[in-house]
């Protein structure tokens, strides 16, 4: 969210420097931990610096192309998801297999310098529309936003009653205010516009990205598989998820206008037939396929939300609101 505050004022090339670095220190921080805490705070680095890296990226799609051509953009930005997703999880799998969990994050380090060369000079040139306002900043209630939800998630995870039930409502207490003051006027309650935007994408998000989290773990805890398996098994959503991107840039195939709605339900009808992975007689295989059908219905929903929220981008805040956008995607 904050990233996009700082697009607005000083244009993507600085912020973009500066989530890199973030994330290049939390590889660092992950990749020499001695403890699990090392690599939780590694990877709240990590999180910080790839987060960052979403709202730029619409903002600078929006400043560069025509909303007509603003589709295929997205289709193609959900493309460079093919070969990270393809690749990273038999990579990483392999690495700690046969080599060391910690060269899945130092490896990545020459990746991200490679990056900031190529990419970093051509921010140069975009243009920054000056803004006349300057409203308060939402560092704070982001951090409030970020803090709340990791005590939402620790209480629901914690096997003492009472200190469950405090972390909830604590967590409650910090990420409610802090998301209302962050999102769009009426996201909660879905209003017409930006608002129902937000919510459907983040709903689709929760839902995807929790089952996706949870499948390679079901792998190797339920099925006993290998590191390589756990990987591969979401591998298809990967694939697939570009599919539905390319095909809703397609008005022939799937009108813009369907293609959000079709792709809701693709997930929640993947979402159902991936519940028997829970069964430890059941085929991975098959639930590579129903979980492929989750991917093809995220491509399908997230391109025409995008190109419906960058509709509402003016002058000036374009990076705050695809920081609404992107905070409900899948960086």
């Amino acid at each position: 969210m904050t990233v996009g505050e700082q697009v607005d004022r000083r244009g993507p090339r600085l912020p973009f420097l500066t989530c890199l670095t973030i994330f290049s220190i939390g590889l660092v921080v992950a990749g020499v931990a001695t403890s699990m805490w090392i690599v939780l705070i590694g990877r709240v680095l990590q999180g910080a610096g790839a987060g960052g890296v979403a709202p730029l990226a619409y903002a600078v799609i929006n400043r560069v192309w025509p909303s007509e051509r603003q589709p295929r953009i997205f289709a193609w930005v959900s493309a460079a998801w093919i070969l990270p997703s393809l690749v990273a999880p038999l990579v990483a799998g392999w690495l700690t297999s046969e080599v060391s969990w910690r060269w899945v994050f130092v490896g990545m380090l020459p990746l991200v310098a490679v990056t900031a060369l190529v990419t970093a000079p051509a921010m140069t040139d975009i243009a920054t529309v000056p803004r006349t306002d300057r409203g308060p900043t939402r560092i704070v209630p982001a951090i409030r936003l970020s803090a709340g939800v990791g005590a939402l998630v620790a209480g629901v995870q914690n096997a003492r009653w009472w200190l469950a039930i405090s972390l909830v409502v604590i967590g409650l207490a910090l990420a409610v205010p802090a998301y209302r003051r962050l999102m769009p006027p009426g996201s909660l309650r879905a209003r017409r516009g930006l608002s129902a935007i937000v919510a459907t994408r983040t709903m689709a998000t929760a839902a995807f990205l929790g089952v996706d989290s949870f499948v390679p773990l079901a792998a190797d805890r339920i099925h006993g598989s290998s590191a390589t398996v756990q990987g591969f098994v979401i591998i298809g959503a990967a694939l697939t998820w570009s599919l539905g991107s390319w095909l809703a840039t397609k008005r022939t195939h799937v009108a813009l206008r369907r293609s959000a709605r079709l792709g809701f339900g693709l997930i929640v009808i993947a979402v159902v037939t991936t519940i028997p992975v829970l069964d430890a007689d059941w085929p991975l295989v098959v639930t590579f396929l129903t979980w492929s059908i989750a991917g093809l219905g995220m491509g399908l929903f997230f391109v025409p939300t995008s190109v419906a929220a960058m509709e509402y981008a003016e002058p000036g805040h374009d990076g705050t609101c695809t920081a609404y956008e992107s905070s409900t995607s899948r960086s």
